[in-house]
């Protein structure tokens, strides 16, 4: 029984109509485990009782090459341009689409032609072969929005999106927070991480309290002004440099002193810092991923993180240039647990300007490992100050990526810088989690309540049905 599909072209194309093709079902659809494209062979028939007739439904064809080639090819080429191959089987409640990147048509017999003995062929047997997207995509798409939430590594629950395949991330839209003007240095950090790949999400601790941990030579948790809130009183660690203003250790934290849910916390991550110094203070400080011996040090340095330079009186995020793994190693190896309990963090400071002191609050841990974006500024935005900016990360359907920012009120577009995106694309199992972690050059306010909205598609290896 052959199989009937359709060709959407996109709404820029000429002569854009929908083309039904009759596939013979020798076809064998090809499903991708790699999140590579896959080529797809197609035996088609075109029916007419013209050789004009049939002409006419190859132009519609041809066209659809140019567009494909066209998308593929010049970057100049918008959404109009897109062409998707659409199935959906007869008792299958939903259809879905596949992204094509290239169109090649032979034609598979003699039979294509009238070859002047005055008898039109009853068909035009083609073959198709094209390279398409990896997996299917829904042709709707869901929309999932959280406020409330803090700048500081705070988590979004979606859900389960669904699928059987990463999803696309079509937007994800920051906003809430005060933008006001000149001095605006912006930059953001989203991380994806699902049940599917990893332990139970309600166990999962993205913000590490530097004063959970212990303290070192001139360093001791005191409670200060706007620090991010924990248990117990005392919320960061504060290093005074009062005997020593040398770069030496200053203190640990490792995963035993924030949560015993070990195993619940395995995964990649991009580690980040927010801190702060007193007036008229400059302080240096790097932070190294290690292994904790014993209760008195933390020994065996696995990585050593970047220099920071600290002069700023507010609170800021700092990219530590680290990425780790917990464990350190391989998470399937018998002592993982014991491994994972003893990674940590080793912080070293001096002060370099002044008499203050350095105040270190938490550390960030972004998850890396499925879904990642970034995105900062490379130069302050200008412009009249709202009460809203909006910050925008937009995904094509190739999964190649813009960004825009549009200040409210105004739609003024200050950047189209692209951002970094890793990973093959939005977990679709079980419960997944957003971590956010959000920096404005001198403000990185815990309280200050954001907003994301994300859109999205769910993806399909091959059949969508109700799904």
């Amino acid at each position: 029984m052959p199989y009937i599909l359709r060709f959407d072209p996109g709404a820029g194309i000429i002569g854009a109509n929908d083309i039904n093709l009759t596939v013979e079902d020798s076809w064998s659809p090809v499903v991708s485990t790699t999140g590579n494209d896959v080529i797809e062979t197609m035996p088609i028939a075109i029916h007419g009782n013209s050789d004009d007739n049939q002409a006419a439904s190859l132009r519609e064809l041809h066209r659809l090459q140019d567009s494909v080639l066209f998308f593929n090819e010049e970057t100049s080429a918008g959404i109009g341009s897109i062409v998707w191959l659409v199935w959906q089987t007869e008792g299958e409640t939903n259809a879905r689409r596949r992204l094509v990147k290239s169109l090649d048509i032979a034609f598979d017999n003699s039979l294509w032609f009238t070859c002047g003995h005055g008898e039109v062929a009853s068909e035009l047997r083609v073959i198709l072969t094209m390279r398409v997207a990896p997996w299917w995509e829904a042709t709707t798409s869901n929309f999932y929005t959280q406020s409330g939430l803090y700048p500081t590594g705070d988590t979004f629950n979606y859900g389960a999106p669904g699928g059987d395949a990463p999803g696309r991330v079509d937007e994800i839209r920051l906003s809430g927070h005060v933008y006001t003007g000149a001095t605006d240095l912006v930059k953001f950090w989203y991380g994806f991480r699902s049940e599917r790949k990893h332990g139970a999400i309600a166990n999962f601790i993205t913000r590490w309290e530097i004063e959970d941990g212990a303290g070192g030579t001139d360093t001791a948790a005191v409670t200060e002004a706007g620090a991010s809130p924990d248990m117990s009183a005392n919320n960061c660690l504060e290093t005074t440099f009062a005997t020593d203003a040398t770069m030496i250790k200053r203190g640990y934290v490792i995963l035993d002193n924030v949560t015993a849910n070990y195993t619940d916390n395995y995964g990649r991550f991009v580690v980040l810092l927010r801190a702060k110094v007193d007036a008229a203070t400059t302080a240096t400080a790097r932070i190294d991923y290690a292994i904790y011996e014993n209760v008195a040090i933390i020994d065996g340095t696995l990585l050593e993180g970047q220099f920071l330079t600290f002069s700023n009186t507010s609170w800021q995020m700092y990219d530590t240039g680290l990425v780790v793994q917990i464990p350190a190693g391989n998470a399937r190896i018998q002592d993982a647990v014991d491994v994972a309990r003893l990674c940590g963090f080793n912080l070293y400071a001096r002060r370099d300007v002044g008499a203050g002191s350095l105040f270190l609050d938490c550390l960030i841990l972004i998850p890396i490992d499925e879904y990642f974006m970034h995105w900062e500024s490379t130069v302050p935005f200008t412009g009249t100050p709202t009460a809203d900016g909006r910050f925008h990360i937009y995904v094509a359907p190739d999964d190649t990526d813009g960004f825009i920012y549009a200040e409210l009120g105004l739609a003024q577009i200050m950047s189209v810088e692209p951002a970094t995106i890793e990973g093959l694309g939005l977990p679709y199992t079980d419960s997944i989690v957003c971590v956010a972690a959000v920096d404005y050059q001198d403000r990185n306010v815990v309280n200050n309540s954001l907003q994301i909205n994300l859109t999205a598609y769910e993806r399909y290896k091959s059949l969508r049905g109700a799904g």
